[in-house]
């Protein structure tokens, strides 16, 4: 009868083990009010990201121009649709889809930036927007982020759209060095 009694208990241990979930999160082993937390909270801020996975991808051209002129910005604009056909994608934000209000002596355009400003007027406009600079392009103009908003933030989704995205970058942008 004892050893029924320790199969049933195995079994139930079992079960249990199968609803177990093991989520962890760095933040809870953290002071509430420690400095990296709030460092953490500040850029979600700025970048307004929320707690699902996100990617930032640094992108640099191998000639080390600046993605301040055409060129640059169509092939930014390329490459930004091309990595937001993943199904896994929810949203990105660059400097080729960048949202903001540009006005002139007789006009005022709402919609993407660099769609409506001038090409001679993008790297005065990039200084003085607040959220280009330093978030989105380096003060040199040859660094760019692309913040990634993803739909799963299950570790094999973010791993499998992370290999989708090296292919992406791989077989159409060998022409950019990319880090994610």
């Amino acid at each position: 009868t004892s050893f029924v009694l320790i199969s049933v208990i195995f079994v139930v241990c079992l079960w249990s083990l199968q609803n177990l979930k093991s989520e962890y999160n760095i933040k809870q082993f953290f002071p509430k009010n420690h400095p990296l937390l709030e460092k953490d909270k500040n850029i979600a801020e700025i970048f307004q990201l929320n707690d699902k996975s996100n990617l930032v991808i640094t992108l640099r051209q191998t000639n080390d121009k600046s993605w301040l002129n055409k060129k640059g910005m169509s092939k930014l604009k390329k490459l930004t649709t091309a990595l937001s056909k993943n199904p896994n994608v929810k949203n990105i934000t660059s400097l080729s889809n960048l949202n903001g209000a540009y006005e002139t002596k007789k006009d005022l355009f709402v919609g993407p930036l660099f769609d409506k400003i001038p090409s001679k007027n993008w790297s005065n406009v990039s200084q003085s927007h607040p959220f280009i600079k330093p978030h989105l392009l380096s003060k040199d103009n040859k660094n760019t982020l692309l913040l990634i908003e993803l739909n799963s933030n299950d570790a094999i989704a973010v791993q499998k759209t992370q290999l989708e995205f090296t292919q992406v970058f791989r077989s159409a942008y060998p022409d950019v060095i990319f880090a994610v």
